[in-house]
């Protein structure tokens, strides 16, 4: 799947405008990776286009949340508040 591919299909599923989509599934892989240790985000990663597996930092410990505490920490770097489209993240 190419990267334009994979942004068409999260903006078609989450109704939202291709750049933004492209920005949403940066911030969303980046919040699973730092919630997966090292291995878990390579192979998470691993079958993504090489624009998306470049545009996150792995690192080895993971960092634990609450599925509350992650959909916030989502919606905060989205710079949404708005609790209907923190919904869509959850």
């Amino acid at each position: 799947m190419s990267y334009d591919e994979f942004v068409q299909a999260v903006a078609e599923r989450a109704s939202l405008e291709q750049a933004e989509a492209g920005r949403t599934a940066t911030v969303v892989l980046q919040a699973l990776c730092d919630r997966l240790t090292g291995d878990e985000a390579f192979d998470l990663l691993a079958p993504l286009p090489a624009r998306l597996k470049t545009a996150v930092t792995i690192t080895q410990a993971p960092t634990r949340w609450t599925p509350e505490q992650f959909v916030e920490r989502v919606a905060e770097q989205l710079e949404q508040l708005d609790p209907g489209y923190a919904d869509l993240l959850a």
